[in-house]
């Protein structure tokens, strides 16, 4: 089984910290399936801190037979969005898609073609082709052009082996190109990586961040340093089947400031959890999970301001996930 990807490199203990927590939003999402495999998907959110509710609409249907995917998606400031992609159809290993949105205000029709990034974008169009060449390898090319008259381009190339994953990404600028590298190495249990980034422009690296750790059963042991001015490190634990932690710290040399945080994951029964986390400015994180029933699921949590109690200025959050 191949490494993980750069990106990935202590993700137990980020999750740890950061899944679960929906302080600051009023969130509703509903999930349900039609007999003939529509896929239909309601949410609905409020963002207490901005005052501004969003809700968007999404139908999906795919045909594994026919190598096929659309996608219908509608929100609440009045855009129109279709996905269709179709999968090793042409030929084994191509993947190409056409994705349109739609301003009924504006009027505006804009094309993408399987681009993902680009589906907020304006007045642009986008070409993305996906080739697998195997298993292992897989490459994918995009070209941008926008009403501004820039042109840009993207070469994304991946290969994974047991021992090792190496990714590459190349902004195909006119100015110069710019090449994000990563590459991750494991062996026996130990993961060395090492992601970069160079300016051919300005001929000069722009990027340089190293990591080291160590992923064993029940635990997972992550370090960093990033451009040589940030030091980091996580540690994520399962003490038991029952109860997670982890702990997250850093030094950065450019204001001198360390960072620290501790948190925990407790499973309380099977439909229920709780969770907290605190850090060194005294922000006391809180959450709860409860499944009422099948498919329903309520979520809280809080954001606590230690150091002002009495000045307010902490936050709150509410979820509610139905799935049918």
């Amino acid at each position: 089984m191949a490494p993980p990807q750069y990106s990935d490199l202590g993700k137990t203990a980020k999750d740890l910290f950061n899944k679960g927590y929906n302080y600051g939003t009023v969130k509703l999402d509903v999930k349900t399936k039609t007999q003939n495999n529509i896929d239909f998907n309601i949410t609905g959110e409020h963002n207490i801190d901005f005052q501004k509710s969003l809700a968007t609409l999404e139908a999906k249907y795919k045909s594994a037979s026919q190598g096929l995917t659309f996608v219908e998606k509608w929100n609440t400031d009045n855009i129109l969005k279709s996905e269709i992609t179709l999968e090793d159809k042409l030929t084994q290993g191509l993947k190409v898609g056409l994705d349109t949105s739609f301003s009924p205000a504006s009027g505006k029709y804009f094309v993408y073609l399987e681009n993902k990034e680009a589906s907020e974008a304006k007045e642009a169009l986008n070409i993305s082709i996906a080739y697998k060449f195997s298993n292992n390898f897989n490459a994918r090319l995009r070209f941008s052009y926008s009403a501004k008259g820039k042109k840009t381009g993207v070469l994304k190339t991946s290969y994974k082996h047991d021992k090792f994953l190496f990714n590459t990404d190349v902004d195909l600028d006119l100015s110069g190109p710019v090449v994000h590298s990563s590459v991750v190495v494991g062996h026996l249990g130990w993961l060395f990586g090492l992601q970069t980034t160079f300016d051919s422009a300005k001929s000069q690296l722009t990027r340089s961040n190293f990591a080291v750790g160590y992923q064993g059963n029940d635990f997972t042991l992550h370090t960093n340093v990033n451009d040589g001015t940030e030091v980091g490190g996580s540690i994520y634990q399962r003490i038991n089947s029952d109860l997670d932690m982890g702990v997250s710290l850093s030094w950065s040399s450019v204001n001198n400031q360390a960072r620290f945080a501790l948190a925990a994951k407790q499973q309380l029964h099977k439909t229920a959890s709780v969770q907290a986390k605190v850090n060194n400015l005294s922000q006391i994180g809180l959450a709860y999970s409860q499944q009422l029933r099948d498919g329903v699921k309520l979520v809280l949590s809080t954001l606590i301001d230690a150091k002002n109690i009495n000045g307010g200025g902490h936050k709150l959050g509410l979820g509610l996930e139905l799935n049918a």
